[in-house]
């Protein structure tokens, strides 16, 4: 699948795995908080992820729709 330039693949979910993991072991390692690896922590950083995402590709196609316009 291919949205505005980025592939994504079924590598999605491997760096998905990847970044909740540095982000246990950090919180661990530099606050000293321990965090419960669960569905719950999953969903909520899948659900930031694709914030994140859909507030780029709104962003790109802004830029997109100016530079048509001139």
């Amino acid at each position: 699948m291919e949205w505005s330039g980025v592939v994504w693949s079924g590598a999605f979910g491997e760096e998905m795995s990847k970044l909740r993991t540095r982000l246990l072991r950090m919180f661990a390692e530099e606050y000293s908080i321990l965090l419960k690896d669960d569905t719950e922590l999953k969903n909520y950083l899948l659900t930031l992820a694709i914030t994140t995402i859909n507030k780029h590709l709104k962003s790109e196609n802004k830029k997109r729709v100016s530079k048509l316009s001139f």
